[in-house]
Order: structure tokens, then C-alpha cells, then sequence
């Protein structure tokens, strides 16, 4: 009792010297009730079929389209059907093409492209491959490398000397090459990226990422027959 008594004396003491002031007036506070356990929080709102929150920003960029699976030429794409735009398997390529419509419509473009691969080996083993199809002058010192910004894909990269050329050429003090690789590598617009398609052990696809927002759901990409 003794104690007890002499321990709320001082801290009587120290709130009127004004030493504890913020102390006194916490606890002088009253107590925050506890949650009601009845509570539960409304459900969220269902996102429209195929368009989880991610893409909501696509969905505002592309107001007047809607989304639609593109299947052929040996795999299955997510994108948005535009009046002026829509995505195509083109089995020739193999892959999928951006055609445009109406007058004056620009040519088309690749959106996905595949290249045959071994089953198991290393994704290097197409870099022949994809230099036939990204064709440039000095594209025998381009080959497939990890890519620093996408984990899990790679990159079409210039080495040796023409990878010195090119960091000149990005730093402003050379006036080429502008593609070192070909339309297949690295550019100022937008991105090409390989991996292993999704559902399969023998093809590779390169995926060409725009700079802004894409037209389609990469994460939708797989094999399909």
C-alpha cells in the first residue's frame, strides 16, 4: 500500500510540473473499443471475365475494344479487338500479327513470334535462328542474353565491340547503330523478349512489348494446339 501510494504521488508530481504532460494526457484518453467480431467487410466487386485488376489500366486505354482469344498457329493469346485493330494468328510466320484497318492503315506487325527449339536444349541454341530473321550488319555479334529488366526472358543484346558501339550510340556520342541487332533487338521503342511459350518444350517465343500500354495480356500467352 506504501508503495503504491508513493508511486501515484509522483506521477501527480510530474503531470503538474508538466514533465509527463503528453503521459497525463494519454492516459487520460479513453480506451479504443474493440472491433465488432459481427463486422465483415463488403465483398469486392467482380472484375469482368478476363479482365483481373492488373490489366484495368489496359481496359482504359482501349475503351471502345473488347477482349477476345486469339488461337492459331500453334498458341493462344488474350488481346483486345479494336475497330481499328485487332491481333491474327499467321501460321506462315508461325506466330500473331497487329493488322491495322481502314484507309491508309499502317502495315502490319509482329506481335509473337516462334522459333523451333530442341526439347531441353539451351534457348542460345536458336540465336542462328533468330539472326536469319533479324537480319543487320553486324548482327553475327548478337546472340540471346538474360535480360536485366524482365526476369525469366531473354533478350536479343549485342557483345563485344558492337556492344561498346551501341552504348556510345545511347550515351549521344555516336550517331549508329541505331538497331544493332536488327528489328528483332533492342531499339529505343519498346522491347523484344524471348522465353520457352508457356506449354511447351520445343518452341520459343518472342514477345514485342510497346513502350506504352500493350493491346494484350502476355501473361495469357501459352502453347495451344
Amino acid at each position: 500500500m506504501r508503495l503504491s501510494t508513493v508511486s501515484s504521488l509522483a506521477f501527480a508530481f510530474a503531470c503538474v510540473a508538466g514533465a509527463a504532460l503528453a503521459a497525463c494526457t494519454k492516459a487520460a484518453e479513453p480506451a479504443t473499443p474493440p472491433p465488432d467480431p459481427t463486422f465483415a467487410a463488403p465483398p469486392a466487386p467482380e472484375m469482368p471475365p478476363l479482365l483481373t485488376p492488373p490489366l484495368q489500366t489496359q481496359a482504359d486505354a482501349f475503351p471502345d475494344c473488347t477482349w477476345a482469344e486469339t488461337r492459331g498457329a500453334g498458341l493462344s493469346l488474350v488481346a483486345f479487338k479494336c475497330p481499328a485493330s485487332e491481333i491474327v494468328a499467321r501460321p506462315e510466320l508461325p506466330g500473331l500479327m497487329r493488322i491495322y484497318k481502314g484507309e491508309n492503315a499502317p502495315q502490319p506487325v509482329i506481335v509473337v513470334q516462334l522459333f523451333a527449339i530442341p526439347d531441353g536444349a539451351p534457348i542460345e541454341s536458336i540465336d542462328a535462328a533468330v539472326r536469319d530473321a533479324s537480319p543487320a550488319k553486324d548482327v553475327a555479334l548478337c546472340g540471346l542474353q538474360p535480360s536485366e529488366s524482365s526476369p525469366g526472358w531473354h533478350e536479343f543484346k549485342p557483345t563485344g565491340a558492337l556492344k561498346e558501339s551501341y552504348a556510345k550510340f545511347l550515351a549521344g556520342t555516336a550517331d549508329e547503330p541505331a538497331l544493332p541487332c536488327g528489328s528483332l533487338g533492342p531499339s529505343e521503342a519498346g522491347g523484344r523478349y524471348f522465353k520457352l511459350l508457356p506449354g511447351s518444350t520445343t518452341q520459343v517465343a518472342m514477345v514485342d512489348l510497346p513502350s506504352d500500354i500493350p493491346d494484350f495480356d502476355v501473361d495469357s500467352l501459352k502453347a495451344a494446339e
